[in-house]
């Protein structure tokens, strides 16, 4: 997977810093193994993968007042 984060200082924002960030998890959207969960069914062990999350989006936005 690939994840991708762009961040910027804004500088002086209403008495204080701030700063925004966008972050994409997971750009190329493939499917990934987080882990594996196995049951017991009749005698049988059945395997299952839980995957990670697709694309992601995330937009953050920092202040702070010191």
């Amino acid at each position: 997977r690939l994840d991708l984060s762009v961040n910027y200082d804004m500088g002086h924002f209403m008495g204080g810093q701030a700063k925004t960030s966008f972050s994409l998890f997971n750009a190329y959207n493939r499917k990934n193994v987080w882990y594996k969960e196995y049951d017991v069914v009749e005698g049988q062990i059945l395997e299952t993968n839980v995957n990670l999350l697709g694309l992601t989006p995330s937009l953050g936005f920092t202040w702070s007042l010191r």
